[in-house]
């Protein structure tokens, strides 16, 4: 034999939602809501979200009952205040708040980039899973992320009761890129300032909707992740944590 039988367990997938009153779309209708695709996995689920919804989140979970993980889901609390304390936000709005940078192109402005709180909030899914993974509430294998939204930003209609993540890469922290050529930024992230610090101008960039792997690997890729933003802050730059992804895997391939 040269597999070794996985259960559904193996896998704790972990996901967030918290409203930053976005403004391009309802928050209740499209993270809340949709949710409830992601309720019906097989896998343990950790959802961070503001307490109001706990009650909502784990009522749904029991609702589809999905046996193979007993029901097995976590709510941990998680507000805007989490987001501010757990990230380095002051630096962030700083850059973003700025004419410089909201003028990097036509797009931006009046975009949910220009929201404080967007990008510490894309930022902070690594922190989270990282902190999902040291503790392992579901005594898992590996740990995986989960955008609550992904279902209905990406239209998708297949039940994920079908889908089985035990498939996914194990080899090395699991990550997904597409093609994307970019003039001045990307995702906010000003493309010179990129180029000089990984050496070489990206083509392609690195998606957040899905992402992990196991703790050690989730350890390892955070490590360069934050000096990665680091570095980024200093340079007086940043964008969302697909750009810093695509650094993080051009820089450390």
């Amino acid at each position: 034999m040269d597999w070794i039988y996985e259960y559904p367990a193996d896998v704790t997938l972990v996901t967030m939602a918290v409203d930053i009153s976005r403004g391009d779309r309802s928050f209740e209708e499209h993270y809340i809501k949709g949710l409830d695709h992601l309720l019906a996995v097989r896998n343990p689920l950790v959802v961070y979200a503001d307490p109001k919804y706990h009650d909502y989140i784990y009522d749904r979970r029991k609702y589809f009952n999905r046996g193979t993980s007993r029901n097995r889901i976590q709510c941990r609390g998680i507000t805007l205040k989490d987001i501010q304390h757990r990230t380095p936000f002051k630096q962030i709005t700083d850059i973003t708040s700025s004419d410089k940078w909201i003028n990097q192109a036509r797009w931006i402005k009046g975009s949910a980039l220009e929201n404080s709180y967007y990008i510490p909030l894309t930022l902070i899914k690594n922190h989270l899973l990282e902190q999902v993974a040291q503790s392992n509430p579901m005594n898992s294998k590996r740990f995986y992320w989960v955008d609550s939204g992904m279902a209905n930003s990406f239209k998708i209609d297949e039940p994920i009761t079908t889908w089985n993540f035990l498939f996914l890469p194990k080899d090395k922290f699991f990550l997904t890129s597409y093609i994307y050529n970019a003039d001045t930024e990307i995702h906010g992230y000003d493309i010179n300032i990129m180029t000089k610090l990984i050496g070489k101008r990206p083509e392609y960039v690195c998606r957040a909707t899905l992402f992990g792997g196991s703790k050690d690997q989730i350890i390892e890729f955070n490590k360069h992740y934050y000096d990665v933003i680091t570095q980024s802050l200093d340079q007086g730059a940043i964008g969302t944590e697909e750009a810093l992804f695509t650094m993080v895997e051009m820089m450390n391939p």
